[in-house]
């Protein structure tokens, strides 16, 4: 029988299970290094086991699915930790599906990944929530009960907590982290558990890990939040530093980053994320849904930011690597999203698409989740660049009754950008006279909406809406004072992109040497991004002052 044994650490991509560092185990205990390359002498290692009974086959397994899972090949690892626990004692073999699950759900094989989890939570007397509104529920419950006990807690050893505490804490770290990006109801839900029994047992590693995950969900809905959110923000690095865990500081690195994104602060969450990434690379095993997750982050911000050269640079290469490892999670990120511009600035309407096209065969999760979102906002925005404005309507009003269900509108972020999508694609379709009186109602809720949204970026977008409904109404007075103060607004808020945009529109409207040379220097910043076509990304972030432009200029 294998004793309970938290995931190894080995060094970076090279061997050991999820989120180690150090080449150590959380007891501190070095573990064997593995690599990649050496998958195939574990392979070769295993098919002599028949024919070698002193060889283990148990642990050449566990070593095989460690080098896999530390390489990035999360299925492969997954099949490996299956096979490993068909052969071991029923406790080691709880672990050992555990950290299958984990695997699968990291990489976004989530079908898979959750009929696992769920016998590995039935072996410990756990359920998922039957539904969002169930988990919701029960999360409420479970943050009440952190609050009345608050975040105190007794340290204590590893050796000195009992090996199943240990084993509820980490398999419910294995759901809270394999859904966050995915199902994020359900993985608040087992978060707040997780933190409750790390602060029980008082093993400062999982108390920190615990804590920085806590920062990032509490930080989800913005706003009011924020004072909390950076309260456990800065408890997490103050513990993580004392306990000298890499895994634990970049983890509260990414918390930080996360925190800072959720309430508009775009630059400081790009650095954030890249530090974040940086450490999980040159310091820590097993860390790749961590990677993916920082970078994913990061390309996002390098979008809102106008950094656009660099968002090309990036996104097809990890989307390469992310399809050759089977990562489904990283690959749908990187495809879909705000991401997927990165062909837009190019003018490759057909890549976008294609790209999108294959992360949506891909994802097959029933349900509306993340990548479903994902999936949506880039349909939008491409058929907004190629100028099919109804296309984009009827899309995101096809979906929207799913977005609401699945609880995603209570993420700030999520909810002032899907408001700000469906604003602008109900002003690319008020150009069909059939739509306009439906769209242009529309546009003008949603602008006001966006405008009460306590976030940097909020008054910004909602100046473009405005400035595109008066356009649409002929009022050339009142979209050239949203234009003027949309300029201002995306200045202060960092986006770059957007700014350039409505400056191009500013400048066509007011005419004269003032408004050609506001029109040129725009396309000179787009042409220094790389974007192959601003009259036609103008269009796609700032509609319906085009319909304007093309009576009055």
């Amino acid at each position: 029988m294998l004793p309970y044994r938290p995931t190894p650490v080995k060094p970076n991509l090279r061997g050991g299970g999820a989120g180690s560092c150090d080449g150590r185990g959380i007891n501190g205990r070095r573990q064997p290094s593995t690599t990649n390359v050496e998958c195939p002498i574990y392979r070769a290692a295993l098919e002599l086991c028949d024919t070698t009974p002193d060889l283990d086959s148990v642990r050449l397994r566990v070593g095989l699915a460690d080098a896999l899972a530390n390489s990035g090949r999360g299925a492969e690892a997954a099949d490996a930790y299956l096979q490993a626990a068909e052969q071991s004692a029923p406790d080691a073999g709880v672990d050992l599906r555990r950290q299958a699950a984990e695997q699968l759900l990291r990489c976004g094989h989530i079908d898979r990944g959750l009929a696992v989890i769920h016998d590995v939570l039935s072996a410990v007397g756990l359920k998922l929530a039957r539904s969002p509104k169930h988990a919701l529920l029960r999360l409420v419950v479970r943050r009440a009960r952190l609050r009345l006990r608050g975040l105190r807690f007794s340290e204590r050893e590893e050796s000195r907590v009992a090996a199943d505490v240990l084993r509820r804490i980490d398999i419910c770290w294995a759901v809270a982290i394999g859904l966050a990006r995915v199902d994020f109801i359900r993985a608040a839900d087992f978060q707040s558990l997780n933190l409750l029994l790390s602060l029980r047992a008082g093993e400062p590693y999982r108390v920190a890990r615990a804590l920085a995950v806590e920062a990032a969900f509490v930080a989800l809905p913005g706003g009011s939040a924020l004072p909390r959110a950076a309260g456990l923000v800065a408890t997490t690095r103050a513990l993580a530093e004392r306990v000298r865990r890499p895994h634990a500081l970049a983890l509260g690195r990414l918390a930080e980053a996360y925190t800072s994104f959720s309430f508009g602060r775009i630059a400081a969450a790009r650095s954030e994320f890249e530090a974040a990434a940086r450490i999980f690379r040159a310091e820590c095993t097993g860390v790749v849904w961590e990677i993916n997750t920082a970078e994913s982050y990061a390309m996002t911000c390098l979008w809102l930011l106008g950094e656009w050269s660099e968002l090309v640079r990036r996104v097809p290469a990890r989307l390469r690597e992310a399809r050759a490892l089977g990562d489904l999670y990283a690959a749908t990120g990187f495809a879909s999203g705000l991401p997927n511009a990165a062909w837009l600035i190019a003018d490759d309407v057909a890549g976008a698409r294609d790209a999108l096209r294959e992360a949506t065969s891909s994802w097959t999760l029933p349900g509306f989740h993340v990548q479903d979102y994902g999936i949506l906002n880039a349909g939008c925005q491409s058929d907004l660049y190629a100028g099919e404005g109804a296309a984009a309507w009827t899309r995101i009003n096809r979906q929207w009754p799913d977005l609401a269900r699945s609880m995603l509108l209570r993420i700030q972020g999520v909810r002032v950008e899907a408001l700000h999508l469906r604003a602008r694609s109900a002003l690319a379709a008020a150009t069909e006279p059939r739509l306009r009186k439906a769209c242009l109602y529309r546009a003008e809720r949603d602008a006001r909406r966006i405008a009460r949204e306590p976030i940097s970026y909020a008054q910004a977008w909602a100046e473009l809406v405005v400035g595109g409904v008066a356009a649409l109404q002929g009022d050339e007075e009142t979209a050239v004072r949203s234009a003027a103060r949309g300029i201002t607004a995306c200045e202060a808020a960092g986006l770059a992109g957007y700014a350039a945009a409505i400056r191009r529109c500013y400048g066509r409207l007011i005419r004269g040497d003032q408004g050609a040379a506001l029109v040129q220097a725009a396309d000179a910043w787009f042409l220094a991004q790389g974007v192959a076509e601003p009259e036609r990304m103008t269009r796609m972030l700032a509609p319906g002052f085009t319909s304007l432009l093309d009576v009055f200029v």
